[in-house]
């Protein structure tokens, strides 16, 4: 639950230095998007919803953009896009394995 900033600050992780860089680089957030429907898709033995596919494709493509530039290439946030994306490949991987994936 996200709560507003200062309300149980020691609780709520909006206010902590890696979400809001989070939250304030398009890239980083879409690949957690896409990383929490594939977490989400797995838990619930489903395929991939539209949404999933949705933020996995927006991922895709920013990351495509981001390496063809000389300066997105190396951020942190691309950076950590790669993290997460791969993360999702763990999740998809585990769930082929386990029989949980259409």
């Amino acid at each position: 639950m996200l709560l507003p900033l200062g309300v149980n600050s020691d609780q709520n992780h909006v206010t902590t230095t890696w979400a809001r860089h989070a939250m304030s680089d398009l890239g980083l957030y879409e690949a957690i998007l896409f990383h929490a429907g594939v977490h989400l898709d797995t838990l619930h033995g489903r395929p991939r919803s539209r949404t999933t596919l949705y933020h996995q494709g927006k991922v895709i493509r920013l990351l495509n953009e981001r390496l063809a530039s000389t300066e997105g290439a190396t951020s942190d946030f691309t950076i950590a896009m790669v993290g997460m994306t791969a993360g999702s490949g763990v999740c998809l991987s585990t769930s082929v394995k386990n029989g949980t994936d259409s």
